[in-house]
């Protein structure tokens, strides 16, 4: 065990020295990082998900210039019978006070809100909160109800258990943004006594406050369990309280200083994603220590000198952890190739923070470790010795049983193959979600209603002024419509087409025949004249101001993006169908986003697995200065990403833009354990000219880090099943399982190849 000068040793030599200066430069670093932590900014925004330059944000914009705020809140009342005194009294109640109470309030439609109708006087009549309408007018005014399609069957359904309340807001302001809308609404909600009658708050405000109120929660859930894990491996692994007390220090220093200049950026991050860098953190720190701790031990039980024994540790491990930071960053950097803002913020902030890592690993906890005073030497065995033999064990396992090791990972990979086939990419949000979560609940219970449904399409069509105030067009408006409802995943339409049929149903006393849209251009402008002046709600959503752009809001009964994309294709051709070609359309909504997002995932996956594979490759072949040699080092860490791959598609698991980070992660992190295994075994081989004698030696030292280290990042992991969300919870099962499967592959795979490159050397 000599200790030889070397840039890293110099360096370490060169900060014991200087450790007051080491402290202090640390100390105002964490000091500015933690006054600019509160400058971070989370969210639930689906745009977000969105780059800035992206065309769905300009469609979004342009959408939003022409129609206002599309957002509402809205209530979903059910009762025995929603026409019943009761129910409609607190239909009312809660309508006014959503009116008066919520910020930003517009129109507002229910049941015994419908005085813009031109119903000839045949509304619910109310006095305050009390109901003055006499049961026989309550009667005939729901057989009424009953025969307009835009209230029958949209806010109310046919059994007459469920209803509608619709607030529509207006466009958000500086003081009032979706989320604080949607906290307001829904403590307003949650205030109203409504007895036996189920409340049920939905719309997109609702819907994000509450997802991020509980997602943050569920975060610091699986950040405490994932705290006490690695305080626990720490503690099992490492077992000194110096060593402990550095690997906790480096993981709460790493992650203050990286958020602390992300704050400082009022960076905006979606609370989806938070755990996963600092999970990622914990593990790694806990890792890279282990693995100087492990050489400490090594020539310190030997020779009882602590600051020679940490030269020792940091010359032996440190180059290997040099070059294993870089592989892990260079792989969560090919994040940032994809399209998806949340998928790049995990990249960027991993791979600062393995940075971070890395820095405090070769630094701080060598200066921890050093002080103190050395020791008597002693004889005893510690278990660490112990377990250095039973690795030993395992590399003279592997030697005899060759064939069969060769057969099951050939068997394994093949089957993985077919696995990989079977797999899907599907940003489907309910799989995503599941239903474990109080917001999920209560969205999924919405969708299944009979009036409400999840997801929504925008259909934007552009055409020149008063275009849409000709029957041609509006006929063709319809015929596209009624081509879009043939669609199984299409559940309702509405637009002007239908909006002008319904004008004229009602204009003819509600004659059947008369559902039509006006057979002469100048009964449409007077329709469209006399609705503008007595109930201009039932026209602006559907149309802007100049009879030139025309919407169909279409809504959807499913979740799946995969679907989704398939309709939106469709979509595109049956307009060109319908209108000439010198009409212009886009699409916005929900749905369209969902779409959008299932595309970049794709293209994602593939440019990210890419990236990260030629970057990893290159870096390795420079690493070990042979071509050979870095491609034998990949072999080991593509294994698990097949074994991830098949257990998705064997399990149903869709890609979506959670799970999409696992495949370059892994080989991130897969890597590190190939690069220290490779790299002792050919330092050695300069000693002994033995390959499998250095293959031994490097199974009872850097194998026994090696089996800890993998220890650590599969429960580090496995923490993430304590979530309530099924993408976090999968994530945590294919990472375990990808650096399960990446170690097998290194303790059995990696040696093979290693005697067969230097099998003239054996001979």
């Amino acid at each position: 065990m000599k200790i030889n000068n070397s840039p890293i040793t110099d360096f370490l030599q060169f900060a014991l020295k200087q450790k007051l200066a080491a402290v202090l430069i640390l100390s105002v670093l964490l000091v500015f990082a933690l006054s600019r932590i509160g400058g971070l900014n989370i969210s639930v925004n689906m745009e977000d998900f969105f780059v800035s330059s992206d065309p769905v944000l300009k469609n979004n914009e342009e959408f939003e210039k022409l129609f206002k705020n599309s957002d509402f809140i809205g209530v979903l009342v059910e009762s025995s019978d929603v026409f019943d005194r009761e129910t409609l009294e607190l239909i009312h109640r809660v309508g006014s006070i959503l009116r008066n109470e919520v910020p930003l309030a517009g129109s507002l439609i229910s049941l015994t809100e419908l005085e813009n109708f031109p119903l000839g006087g045949n509304t619910l009549r109310f006095e305050g909160d009390s109901l003055l309408s006499t049961d026989s007018e309550i009667r005939e005014i729901r057989e009424l109800y009953n025969t307009i399609p835009s209230i029958g069957g949209t806010l109310f359904s046919q059994n007459g258990k469920e209803a509608w309340i619709i607030l529509q807001l207006l466009p958000y302001t500086d003081e009032w943004d979706q989320f604080s809308i949607g906290e307001e609404a829904y403590r307003i909600l949650s205030g109203i006594n409504s007895g036996n009658i189920r409340l049920t708050g939905t719309g997109v405000p609702i819907y994000a406050y509450r997802k991020q109120t509980e997602m943050m929660y569920d975060l610091m859930k699986v950040l405490i369990m994932g705290t006490l894990v690695a305080l626990l491996l720490s503690t099992l692994i490492i077992r000194s309280f110096r060593g402990v007390a550095g690997a906790i220090l480096i993981i709460i220093i790493s992650v203050l200083i990286v958020f602390g200049f992300q704050g400082l950026r009022h960076t905006t991050i979606d609370s989806a994603f938070i755990s996963v860098p600092i999970l990622l953190t914990m593990g790694v720190s806990i890792g890279y220590t282990v693995h100087i701790t492990r050489f400490f031990r090594l020539y310190y039980r030997k020779t009882g000198k602590r600051h020679d024994a940490v030269l020792y540790a940091v010359q032996e491990s440190g180059r290997p952890i040099l070059f294993t930071a870089f592989t892990t960053i260079a792989a969560l950097l090919s994040f940032t190739f994809v399209e998806i803002r949340p998928i790049q913020w995990v990249g960027l902030t991993s791979a600062l923070s393995i940075a971070a890592v890395c820095i405090l690993t070769l630094i701080y906890y060598p200066l921890l470790l050093s002080l103190g005073k050395d020791r008597e030497l002693s004889d005893e065995k510690d278990s660490a010795a112990r377990f250095e033999k039973a690795m030993e064990r395992t590399s003279r396992f592997a030697e005899k049983h060759t064939v069969p090791i060769i057969i099951f990972f050939i068997t394994s990979v093949i089957i993985s193959l077919f696995g990989l086939m079977r797999l899907e990419v599907d940003f489907n949000g309910i799989k995503m979600m599941g239903d474990r979560l109080n917001h999920m609940k209560d969205h999924i219970h919405i969708i299944q209603s009979d009036i409400a449904s999840g997801e929504t399409l925008e259909v934007i069509i552009q055409l020149g002024k008063d275009q849409f105030k000709t029957r041609e067009n509006l006929l063709k408006l319809e015929s596209l419509e009624l081509k879009l409802q043939e669609s199984p995943l299409v559940k309702e339409t509405h637009s002007l087409a239908e909006a002008i049929k319904e004008f004229n149903y009602l204009r003819y006393n509600r004659n059947q025949d008369q559902y039509i849209v006006p057979e002469k251009d100048s009964l449409i402008r007077g329709l469209l004249l006399y609705y503008q002046r007595v109930a201009p709600e039932s026209i602006s959503p559907w149309i802007d101001n100049d009879y030139g752009t025309a919407r169909i809001f279409v809504q959807l009964n499913d979740f799946s993006s995969l679907e989704i994309e398939k309709l939106l294709s469709s979509t595109e051709e049956l307009v060109k169908e319908s209108f000439t070609e010198d009409a212009r359309f886009y699409m916005s909504g929900s749905s369209y986003q969902m779409a959008i997002m299932n595309q970049y995932i794709t293209r994602g996956l593939v440019k990210s697995v890419l990236t990260a594979s030629a970057l990893i490759a290159l870096l390795l072949i420079i690493l070990f200065r042979s071509f050979k040699i870095g491609i034998i080092a990949m072999i080991p860490n593509i294994y698990p990403l097949l074994i991830c791959g098949a257990i998705m598609g064997y399990g149903g698991i869709p890609m979506e833009f959670v799970t999409m980070t696992i495949a370059p992660m892994i080989m991130g992190l897969a890597v590190d354990d190939t690069i220290h295994f490779i790299s002792h075994i050919r330092k050695d081989l300069k000693i002994t000219g033995n390959p499998q004698m250095s293959i031994d030696f490097t199974f009872r030292t850097v194998g026994t880090a090696i089996t800890e280290t993998t220890v650590i990042l599969c429960l580090t992991f496995l923490v993430f099943l304590a979530s309530d969300v099924n993408s976090i919870r999968n994530m945590g099962i294919l990472s375990a399982s990808g650096m399960a499967a990446a170690y097998l592959a290194d303790i059995f795979i990696t040696p093979l190849l290693i005697k067969y490159f230097y099998r003239k050397k054996i001979k």
